[in-house]
């Protein structure tokens, strides 16, 4: 006997739940009409099964934000939005504003050459190295940006470590 999986919705609103389903089943065919929905009109499935059973139409988001990530690092990834026709210019841009800012973490300052240098830089070096030997290192290995101060070192590598900033996945607004 096969069976398969139907989404719904908790009483709560929020919480997904699924149960399985016989293949010739009742909740199949339930969960066969949740997917022709869900395809249909953008809905989740578990949207679509609520639907079906109560009448009581989904919310939908009028802004989806997508975060596809080119490496570990969100300042070289790229947020992908999917936006309702019916919104004005400033609403897209206020929803914008709010994904950015959950993936960069509130204000964002941009990164110099220096700052993933110094990170990487950092990276490799051993943590039983002291700032003033990695400060050294550092400057007999990038001349353009001396330290003379080993605190000062040690500030910029920690703000370079805090600044590549690290993503969140998935938003809706």
């Amino acid at each position: 006997m096969s069976t398969r999986a139907l989404s719904y919705v908790a009483a709560d609103g929020q919480t997904e739940r699924v149960v399985a389903t016989s293949r010739d089943g009742t909740l199949e065919r339930l969960r066969g009409l949740g997917i022709l929905l869900a395809n249909g009109y953008g809905w989740q499935e578990a949207q679509a099964t609520v639907f079906v059973l109560t009448g009581r139409t989904p919310m939908l988001s009028s802004l989806v934000g997508q975060l596809r990530l080119r490496t570990q690092y969100s300042a070289v990834s790229h947020i992908t939005l999917a936006a309702d026709p019916a919104l004005s210019p400033r609403e897209v841009a206020e929803g914008y504003g709010r994904i950015r800012r959950q993936v960069l973490g509130g204000r964002h300052r941009y990164l110099t050459e220096k700052h993933p240098q110094i990170a990487l830089f950092t990276m490799k070096h051993s943590g039983d190295e002291t700032w003033a030997e990695q400060m050294s290192d550092w400057n007999r290995e990038h001349p353009q940006w001396p330290y003379n101060a080993p605190t000062n070192y040690a500030r910029d590598a920690s703000q370079a470590h805090r600044r590549i900033p690290q993503p969140t996945y998935s938003w809706v607004t």
